[in-house]
This record gives C-alpha cells, structure tokens and sequence, in this order.
C-alpha cells in the first residue's frame, strides 16, 4: 500500500461572542455534522495575513461587518485528518471578536444553522474537545479583560 500524500493547510477565524445582561455568549455556526467558530482557509488575497482572513471569514461565513477585534488573544488548533487520500495536518489560528448586540447572521451556504450560546451549551454542541478547550480558554480571558 502507497503512504499518504502528507498535506498542509492553514486556516483562521474567531472565537465571537456577545455579553447579554452580563452572560458571556458564543456564536457557533452548524455545519452538516458538528457545530464549529467561524473560520476558514487563508486565501492569496489575504498576503498570508492571518487576521485578515479571520475577518474575510467572518464576513463571508456570518455577513457580520461590525465587531472589535481584542489584542492578546491568540490560539493554534492543530489536528490531522484524511481527505482525498492525503494525511492531512491543519493548524487553525483563532483570534477573539466582540459583537457588541447579538447581530442577525446571514449563514453561507456551508452552514445550517447559527446561535449565540452560553457557555455551558456551546461547550455541549462543540463536538470536538480541542474546540471546547479553546472556549474554555476564550471565556477565562473575557471574564478577566471584562472583570465579569
């Protein structure tokens, strides 16, 4: 048997939330098998610039326009699948985005369904547990940046 092609890709994206009458909530979007933070994989136009494909992503995958982008935070997932008979290895770069109301989200087509979550439920829904440690994380620093 042939060894796998081995693959690299990289991607970006936010972990969003929103703070409602003091509770912390997550936007997760749906994708036909687990929910997920937007993101996507760095394109040309971007010029290798993580933070600009995070918000290319972010406006593609929501139509969400109007966030701030918090300094300091900053996480790699790294993981490795199979994919068209290559081993692939993906490091996803996740920065932090505050909405400021829980803004009407226009999903892509890769998506079925969108909400704003508190933490407990979003960790729930998250599906994969390196996805759930960096909500854990995220919520940590939002509560000490925010005093909460």
């Amino acid at each position: 048997m042939k060894p796998l092609k081995k693959v690299k890709e990289v991607s970006s994206g936010f972990v969003v939330y929103t703070i409602d009458r003091e509770r912390i909530l997550y936007l997760l979007l749906k994708h036909t098998t687990h929910w997920s933070f937007p993101k996507g994989h760095i394109e040309h136009r971007d010029n290798n610039d993580l933070l600009a494909t995070a918000k290319r992503e972010m406006m593609e995958e929501t139509g969400i326009e109007n966030f701030e982008i918090i300094d300091g935070f900053h996480k790699v997932l790294s993981y490795t699948f199979i994919k068209d008979k290559a081993e692939v290895t993906k490091d996803v770069h996740y920065f932090l985005a505050r909405c400021f109301k829980k803004e009407p989200i226009e999903l892509s087509k890769e998506h079925t369904d969108y909400g704003w979550f508190p933490l407990r439920v979003a960790y729930i829904k998250l599906k994969f547990e390196n996805a759930r440690e960096l909500l854990l994380e995220a919520h940590e620093f939002i509560k000490k940046i925010h005093g909460i």
